[in-house]
């Protein structure tokens, strides 16, 4: 395999064949189509690919006879609905039939720090922590939120994200997960601090941790759907990640430090028939669990029939896949270490710890190519944009906007109009000092040490002779 080779960028920006848990929302398609969709195919709730909207867009424009007779007119019209419901549950079953879901769970390790939605980016600014709003077409953005912001993710064509701010007594924090709607009156779907938020299949499914187990560094899965209503647990085994896939949920068990896969419909069945007493845990055996691998992971993604994932038992941090019909291991070209992963189309994006730098290759682990040099930071994939943090030669934090070929579109932070963007005099105790005062500070200074040395000279003559 040949590094830094250039890959055929034909297709690279189309959506994958297959729906993957990885994939972002692809363009918005019109209210009547999604309406249409969602009473149609009731068990999903996610957004048609492009070639399913191009079977609509023609039957839409379909021509009408000029001057047909009622009857044939009538049939003509049960026609087309008939191949618009057909079209439907054709596009549900290739599209859909794996669960829709926000961008990835590489997004979530970088903190979900930024989206794309259209035209636009929404990111965290780091001058004021709170969500803004940049055209990428002119650059000039605007504060869209009142609080701060994290963990911000394009699904279905919406902005969703966790707001946070201080409380009244200032020594904490509310939490609020949020569908941004203009920035003032974003509807609330969760009031609570969530980690590792994943939306899919119409639930924002996220971790709490449970403190009493392991230090705290274990958590247990819930969800709440995106209309409203309840929380509820959909797994009480402890686990360190996890993905929601379709009807499968994996997740890294805490207990046993291994990844495993249970059917997603049996895990909720069974913290909801059987709940657990408190202080109790529920072990991944009684769930049913399949072990996939003897791993400690980290981040996970799935596109076709392989599950992609870190290996993070030895702390190499090493790409590994899993083949869900045949469960056969491999291991992406002999060793590829990886902090984050996304899938995009045909492609797989990585951010290495060998060298900080991003790479795309072929799924297959073939053509692998450099998109950025090393930027110390993290990485977002989101529609076809690649956005990454990175970290100035003084460690300022700075967003890089590029194409999926690592062509910077736009930087935000280093070249902000704010003058004070990146200002750390503050810092300074003796920046805001005033000149009269720090002269006469200086002139003292300097009077005293005159006098210590005048003192030290009359100490060493008083001194007698040995």
């Amino acid at each position: 395999m040949d590094e830094n080779k250039n890959l055929n960028p034909e297709g690279e920006e189309n959506l994958p064949e297959e729906n993957t848990s990885e994939n972002t929302a692809p363009e918005e398609i019109s209210e009547e189509v999604t309406e249409e969709v969602t009473e149609t195919v009731s068990e999903e709730n996610a957004p048609l690919s492009s070639e399913a909207e191009e079977l609509f867009a023609e039957v839409s424009d379909f021509p009408e006879p000029e001057e047909a007779p009622k009857k044939k007119k009538t049939g003509l019209f049960i026609g087309i609905g008939a191949l618009i419901i057909v079209l439907i549950a054709a596009a549900a079953f290739l599209f859909l039939g794996r669960g829709s879901s926000s961008e990835g769970t590489g997004n979530l390790l970088s903190q979900g720090f930024a989206a794309v939605k259209g035209d636009y980016l929404y990111h965290v600014d780091f001058s004021d922590l709170k969500m803004h709003k940049t055209s990428l077409k002119t650059g000039e953005g605007e504060t869209v939120t009142d609080d701060y912001a994290v963990y911000i993710s394009n699904y279905n064509g919406n902005i969703y994200y966790m707001g946070y701010k201080p409380s009244e007594d200032g020594q904490s924090y509310v939490y609020e997960y949020k569908k941004f709607v203009d920035g003032k009156n974003d509807k609330v779907i969760l009031s609570d601090s969530v980690s590792s938020p994943q939306l899919t299949d119409g639930y924002l499914y996220y971790l709490k941790s449970v403190p009493e187990f392991h230090s705290g560094y274990s958590s247990r899965l819930y969800r709440v759907s995106l209309s409203g209503g309840e929380p509820e647990t959909v797994c009480d085994a402890l686990m360190i990640s996890y993905l929601v896939d379709g009807k499968d949920l994996y997740y890294c068990d805490v207990e046993t430090t291994s990844l495993v896969r249970v059917k997603l419909a049996d895990s909720v069945k069974i913290a909801k028939e059987s709940p657990l007493e408190e202080g109790t845990k529920r072990s991944s055996e009684e769930l049913g669990a399949e072990p996939i691998a003897s791993s400690v992971v980290t981040c996970m993604a799935t596109s076709g029939n392989t599950l992609y994932y870190i290996d993070a038992q030895t702390g190499n941090y090493t790409l590994c896949t899993y083949d869900l019909k045949t469960g056969e291991q491999g291991v992406v070209n002999n060793g590829v270490t990886a902090a984050t992963i996304n899938i995009y189309g045909k492609f797989l994006y990585y951010y290495s710890t060998s060298d900080f730098s991003v790479y795309r290759m072929n799924l297959d682990g073939s053509n692998v190519t450099k998109i950025t040099d090393p930027g110390y930071g993290y990485m977002i994939l989101s529609g076809n944009r690649f956005i990454s943090m990175e970290f100035s030669d003084d460690y300022k934090q700075y967003i890089s906007v590029c194409d999926l070929d690592g062509n910077e579109l736009m930087e935000i932070g280093l070249d902000s109009d704010d003058e004070e963007y990146y200002d750390d005099s503050a810092s300074d105790e003796t920046a805001d000092e005033p000149e009269e005062e720090a002269e006469a500070n200086a002139e003292a200074d300097a009077n005293a040490d005159a006098e210590a040395d005048a003192n030290t000279e009359s100490d060493a003559d008083a001194e007698p002779a040995a």
